[in-house]
């Protein structure tokens, strides 16, 4: 994996793109508030599909605790307005079509452990279970994902990096980790 950041860490003021195609440092998405950030595997990832939509299931919740919510996937601008648009619409959702914000942020591509797992084959599963496909991949289908909750200074107070496809958070370890924002 590459250099991971760790809580207390400067979040780097990565440039994504916007659904209209115009360059946006993430530093200003966490200017008036925190957020809860969000790297996607990429574009028609099955797991990534079942996160957004059980995300829009717990958005009302993320939004109570005082974050706002940004996904990043990689691909193009039409990509993340497809995908997130439909699964997702209360997630503002970006693309990086060269995935340097994923390595900027430590993120690396899986090897063969991370993909021939037991894990891996659950995680499967359970999406499948739930009616998510996998569908025509953009970008790069070997990277991992993760989730950040960032401070309004830009200080990382939460990090989560998938550990194998389809390895998220709680909803309750989130909300756990937003609440340690108002203590």
């Amino acid at each position: 994996m590459g250099n991971r950041l760790q809580v207390g860490d400067k979040a780097p003021d990565s440039v994504v793109l916007d659904l209209d195609g115009n360059e946006v440092h993430l530093s200003t998405l966490w200017r008036d508030g925190p957020i809860l950030l969000i790297f996607l595997r990429h574009f028609g990832c099955m797991f990534c599909r079942e996160w957004l939509r059980d995300l829009e299931d717990n958005q009302a919740d993320i939004r109570r605790m005082g974050l706002n919510i940004h996904s990043i996937g990689i691909g193009e601008p039409e990509h993340a307005e497809r995908y997130c648009g439909r699964l997702s619409p209360s997630t503002t959702c970006f693309s990086n079509e060269d995935a340097s914000a994923y390595y900027e942020y430590g993120f690396a591509q899986m090897g063969l452990k991370e993909v021939l797992n037991i894990e891996f084959a659950r995680n499967a599963l359970r999406a499948l279970a739930k009616g998510n496909i996998q569908t025509e991949t953009t970008g790069d289908g070997r990277m991992i994902g993760g989730h950040f909750i960032i401070d309004q200074n830009g200080i990382i107070r939460y990090a989560f990096y998938s550990e194998t496809a389809g390895d998220h958070p709680t909803f309750g370890e989130l909300l756990h980790h937003a609440r340690m924002l108002h203590t």
